[in-house]
């Protein structure tokens, strides 16, 4: 199958270039996730944000979600919101507050996912 053959293929790829994909990977997580804590903090929005390589999730709350327990803190229709601003702003985040990055996500993304993330806390935040 067709599926089966790309898998492969992106698995292949991962494991033969692993030493310049994944620290790519990690540093573009840690580019957003200083995005939106510096950028909501600016502009009075609480976003925390956990992160490893590729991946983050972010929760509006008014501290760190180091635990499962944290996470009943979390203002879960904000953060809907928030993703919704981005959204407008073209910048398209995952409501529940899971976030990726690829090795295609560079200075240029980043950037402008900076300015979607300024505007949406502003917007966010005067509303």
């Amino acid at each position: 199958p067709v599926c089966a053959a790309a898998a492969l293929a992106a698995i292949t790829q991962l494991e033969r270039d692993q030493d310049r994909i994944y620290p790519r990977l990690a540093a573009s997580a840690e580019v957003l996730a200083a995005i939106l804590c510096e950028e909501s903090e600016q502009g009075g929005l609480p976003i925390q944000v956990n992160f490893s390589v590729g991946v983050a999730h972010a929760f509006v709350a008014p501290g760190p979600v180091s635990h499962y327990a944290d996470t009943f803190q979390a203002d879960r229709e904000a953060y809907r919101q928030f993703a919704a601003k981005l959204l407008a702003h073209g910048v398209h985040v995952i409501p529940r507050g899971l976030l990726y990055v690829s090795t295609e996500h560079g200075e240029l993304e980043l950037e402008a996912t900076r300015e979607a993330v300024r505007n949406a806390v502003r917007e966010l935040v005067a509303a």
